[in-house]
């Protein structure tokens, strides 16, 4: 059993658990997070090919994936416009409401 993870203790309870669950004749699922630095500006189409959804046709192809969340994901579901959009200012600008989005991940 193989586990990609930067933390070797982690990965010993990872293994740990994962053959505890065997033992009791059951599975268990995870979560695994991706992080893409350094992108070109407009890699992808505008429309249909977005990125997010070649990424999201990608990862739910895999039989055993049963969900994908791409920026504030599930969280900004939950949220309101007006705290999970962009402000629009009157000048035409916006300000982002970023530091308001999926606060499990960037607080």
């Amino acid at each position: 059993m193989i586990f990609v993870v930067r933390d070797t203790a982690t990965a010993e309870k990872m293994i740990a658990k994962v053959k505890d669950i065997r033992k009791a004749g059951d599975t268990i699922g995870g979560t695994i997070t991706c992080v893409i630095q350094n992108v070109p500006v407009g890699l992808g189409e505008p429309v249909f090919d977005k990125l997010h959804a070649d990424l999201g046709k990608a990862m739910l192809s895999i039989n055993a994936v049963k969900g994908f969340e791409y920026g504030s994901g599930f969280c900004g579901a939950k949220m309101k416009g007006s705290e999970h959009n962009d402000a629009f200012n009157s000048d035409g600008t916006t300000k982002t409401n970023f530091s308001r989005r999926d606060t499990r991940r960037y607080k």
